[in-house]
């Protein structure tokens, strides 16, 4: 893309274009959820879908049920779940 290029890109894009740059980079995910409901279920079978495709090997998830560990969520300010969070690499 060139400076003079002014075009938006959606998440989806941006995430496919920071893992093409970063092939080697270990990535650890967090993954809060509420229990065993449906949305929580469809939630982490969706990203380890997506890591498997996209970070073989080079991924860490841990999930984090906030019915169990409620201090993890207010420590992280989780007003919402299922919630991704990105630890590594930084921004």
């Amino acid at each position: 893309m060139t400076d003079s290029e002014d075009v938006k890109l959606t998440t989806t894009e941006l995430f496919e274009q920071a893992l093409s740059q970063s092939k080697e980079q270990h990535y650890i995910l967090r993954l809060y959820i509420s229990g065993t409901t449906l949305q929580s279920v469809k939630a982490l079978q969706n990203i380890k879908k997506i890591c498997e495709q996209h970070l073989q090997g080079r991924y860490e998830l841990e999930v984090i049920d906030i019915y169990q560990q409620t201090e993890a969520v207010i420590s992280e300010n989780i007003v919402a779940v299922p919630t991704l969070v990105k630890e590594l690499p930084l921004p």
